[in-house]
């Protein structure tokens, strides 16, 4: 049987630089077990350095860079994934998630101690005048 290599596979590079991509595959593999599959921690690792690569003279630390790079990015989608599954997706950073947790005091709550009084209306309420306005003629 043959062995097909993947199309993002790099057969240009030297052998330290392979042997840095294998490795640097195997821990992202111990990293994200169970959350990805080889292939897809694999593609992201080459696509990663595929990014550096373009735009990178020296090639010296492109591996270590795809490595970090990579693993910002498998984290970046684990935690996309885990937040759009979660049973109480929250859109609003003031919104209290846990049951009992203060909130933000609104507009027609009453003050507290702590808070004191609000600030009245920003429009001047013409009812509320001591004194009627001037006649005009």
């Amino acid at each position: 049987m043959t062995d097909l290599a993947p199309p993002y596979a790099h057969q240009d590079l030297s052998i330290d630089q392979q042997l840095a991509l294998r490795t640097a595959a195997v821990n992202l593999g111990r990293d994200f077990a169970g959350v990805y599959g080889a292939e897809t921690i694999e593609r992201f690792l080459h696509t990663s350095y595929d990014q550096f690569a373009s735009l990178s003279s020296v090639p010296n630390f492109l591996p270590l860079l795809a490595e970090r790079f990579a693993r910002q990015r498998l984290q970046a989608l684990a935690k996309w994934k885990a937040a759009a599954t979660t049973a109480n997706p929250s859109c609003c950073s003031c919104a209290p998630t846990t049951p009992g947790a203060p909130r933000w005091p609104s507009a027609s709550s009453p003050p507290s101690p702590a808070t004191g009084p609000r600030p009245g209306p920003a429009v001047p309420n013409p009812a509320a005048r001591s004194t009627p306005p001037p006649s005009r003629r």
